[in-house]
């Protein structure tokens, strides 16, 4: 059963509410109309743009994702969430460089983001660029320095990570994101 409370809510964030509901119950395409809905309402509604943007990337739709996480970004330039999200869209899309951009600026608001950094990582890995792999290794976030990619791309580039972080390094599991 779905109850929302309408009181001292705007009407684009009752909508955000039912959209969310519709997401949990896996109606997306409901969801994305509320969303979009929201959005219409209220043009500076970040929250409206993140939620899109972050079920067109779920959906795999990776340029109407970009477009509505970009949207969020101008809204909301210190969501380390929302870059994250956007440098996702456009690493699927093939576009590092952007990718790398918006990880980097997710870092900048968050720097323990593991996600925006292996965003970072891959697309050095994927240039052959060996200062960039090396300029991240040095610096892993908490608790990123025990996954297996991290371990993985220091192999391949002949960097040998820190004491602490080959001690970390027999945990073989992969981070979640930090979305």
């Amino acid at each position: 059963m779905f109850a929302v409370s309408w009181r001292g809510q705007s009407p684009a964030e009752l909508l955000i509410s039912v959209g969310e509901w519709l997401e949990g119950q896996h109606e997306f395409e409901a969801a994305v109309r509320y969303y979009a809905a929201a959005a219409n309402l209220e043009q500076d509604n970040a929250l409206a743009y993140f939620r899109l943007g972050k079920l067109q990337l779920r959906r795999r739709n990776f340029h109407e994702a970009a477009k509505f996480l970009e949207k969020a970004t101008v809204l909301t330039p210190d969501h380390a969430p929302t870059w994250y999200l956007l440098a996702q869209a456009y690493y699927e899309l093939g576009d590092c460089s952007r990718a790398e951009e918006a990880a980097t600026k997710a870092q900048q608001n968050d720097p323990n983001h593991s996600g925006a950094f292996l965003i970072r990582l891959r697309c050095a890995r994927l240039r052959g660029d060996a200062e960039a792999v090396k300029t991240l290794l040095s610096d892993v976030p908490k608790g990123l320095a025990s996954a297996k990619e991290v371990h993985q791309v220091a192999s391949e580039f002949g960097i040998s990570l820190s004491r602490e972080q080959r001690m970390e390094g027999g945990n073989q599991n992969e981070p979640s994101s930090n979305a």
